[in-house]
């Protein structure tokens, strides 16, 4: 296989490349080389900060709903707040986490596939 951008053989695999130019260090560092940054895998999809934040919200208002309904019972707010933010995350992945998971794995997969050229930097799909 050649680059075909300048037709070198010194290729890697962006996999080889980011796991040779990361190190980890103590309390999750991560140190990177500047190519290993531009050939690391996709991120992976989560709930994101401003939907788990959404959730929580939402369950805190379900909590003190419930909590004025029942005289203020510890236990039905607390009850109330943990089966909130579960339902909230379970909707939230049957609406938008199938898909985000379905683009994810499409990425990691042409990722697995990607290639850069050595000698002038040029990334590619393995054919």
């Amino acid at each position: 296989m050649n680059c075909k951008k300048c037709g070198s053989t010194d290729l890697r695999a962006h996999r080889i490349v980011y796991e040779d130019g990361t190190s980890h260090g103590e309390n999750d560092s991560k140190a990177q080389t500047p190519l290993a940054k531009r050939c690391s895998p996709p991120d992976s999809p989560g709930p994101g900060p401003v939907t788990f934040g959404a959730g929580l919200i939402f369950s805190a208002a379900a909590a003190f709903k419930a909590g004025y309904l029942h005289k203020w019972n510890e236990w039905i707010m607390i009850g109330t707040f943990g089966v909130s933010l579960i339902a909230f995350m379970v909707l939230w992945f049957f609406l938008f986490g199938r898909r985000n998971w379905a683009r994810y794995n499409k990425l990691r997969a042409s990722w697995e596939k990607s290639w850069v050229c050595m000698k002038c930097g040029e990334s590619f799909l393995a054919e």
